[in-house]
C-alpha cells in the first residue's frame, strides 16, 4: 500500500514540476512578447480607447 501511494505521489510530483516548469515558460515568453511590443505605439494608445 505505501509503495502504491509513493508512486502515486511520483507521478503527481511529476506532473506537478511539469505544469509549474510550462507556467514559468509561459511568463518569461509573454514578458519577452510585452517587451518587444512595448515600442509600438498601439500599445499607448490601447488604455486611453
Amino acid at each position: 500500500m505505501l509503495f502504491i501511494d509513493s508512486r502515486c505521489f511520483f507521478f503527481d510530483f511529476k506532473i506537478t514540476f511539469f505544469f509549474i516548469k510550462s507556467l514559468i515558460l509561459m511568463i518569461i515568453l509573454s514578458a519577452v512578447n510585452i517587451g518587444i511590443q512595448l515600442p509600438d505605439p498601439n500599445m499607448y494608445s490601447l488604455p486611453y480607447l
